[in-house]
């Protein structure tokens, strides 16, 4: 509990001054400063490809001269385990470190097995219509890091997809609709999600696979961080049910739709067109038949 209480102060105070601020984000990779930008893979193993110059992986144990190392953090390793909320727990602790390195203007985020470019590489997948697919030696081409960068003031954001006829439909053909709904529910009890926030949410005709992939202002990346960290505790401490098998990632599923929805609403907010700064998602598989991870 004391943890969800420091992060709603602190979240108060982040848009007090985002509030105060004029973004004024860099439109391109070349006119950024190296050391403005942090360029991370993250995940719960290493990608199977070779990391590209200018990329680290984001380990709690590193190994490699190269590797960014996160610092653990006990309380959320508790609250939020990685077995149950995926690479959000290496999200929200890289978060954590972020806010503690002012000089940081630009966050590029990778996964191990997934990645966002500019424009289309490899094949397209045959069940996963927002995606292209590479192999791990395909995947090891230098070259594609210069396609990892921001196509429009800072931004790079992940193809998306149709949901039919809503966000709140599509995640009942896949997953049990009690859990999506108590997850907006005890955030709005907690004041974390306004009504306006809850109903977009859900009726929302599309939705962004994987929306932590791709290159972002640091300011945003944050807060949006910050506020899902936020709705998950509220759900874990309230109305979470514990699942088997594929839906005991159900707290991972939630967060990457609400996700999904704070890139669209911050988007529309800053008035800035979503075909401006979307690219393409790219899987690294030997198969174009991507199969999901359990």
């Amino acid at each position: 509990m004391l943890l969800m209480t420091e992060l709603a102060l602190i979240f108060t105070q982040q848009v007090l001054f985002l509030d105060h601020q004029t973004f004024s984000p860099t439109n391109s990779r070349m006119q950024s400063q190296p050391n403005n930008e942090i360029q991370l893979i993250i995940g719960h193993k290493r990608p199977d490809f070779k990391i590209w110059s200018g990329h680290k992986f984001a380990t709690l144990d590193p190994i490699d001269q190269n590797d960014f190392k996160l610092d653990d953090d006990f309380e959320l390793k508790e609250a939020l385990p990685d077995a149950l909320i995926g690479e959000y727990y290496f999200l929200f602790l890289l978060r954590r470190q972020l806010e503690q390195i002012s000089s940081i203007k630009s966050v590029t985020i990778s996964q191990y097995r997934r990645f966002v470019t500019i424009n289309p590489i490899g094949k397209p997948s045959e069940n996963l219509t927002y995606s292209n697919v590479v192999s791990p030696t395909e995947a090891s081409d230098t070259s594609i890091s210069n396609l990892i960068c921001p196509k429009k003031d800072g931004w790079l954001i992940s193809s998306e997809f149709k949901n039919s006829p809503n966000v709140a439909f599509h995640y009942s053909k896949y997953h049990i609709l009690r859990d999506w709904f108590r997850f907006l529910s005890d955030a709005f009890d907690a004041n974390f999600l306004s009504q306006v926030e809850i109903t977009e949410a859900s009726l929302v005709d599309r939705m962004i696979p994987a929306p932590s992939n791709g290159v972002f202002p640091v300011q945003f990346f944050i807060e949006h961080l910050k506020r899902l960290e936020l709705c998950a505790l509220a759900f874990k401490n309230n109305g979470y049910l514990q699942r088997d098998s594929y839906q005991r990632r159900v707290i991972g599923f939630c967060l990457e739709r609400l996700h999904s929805y704070f890139l669209l609403a911050t988007l529309a907010r800053l008035k800035i067109n979503f075909n401006d700064v979307s690219g393409r998602q790219i899987l690294v598989s030997e198969s174009t038949a991507v199969k999901a991870t359990i």
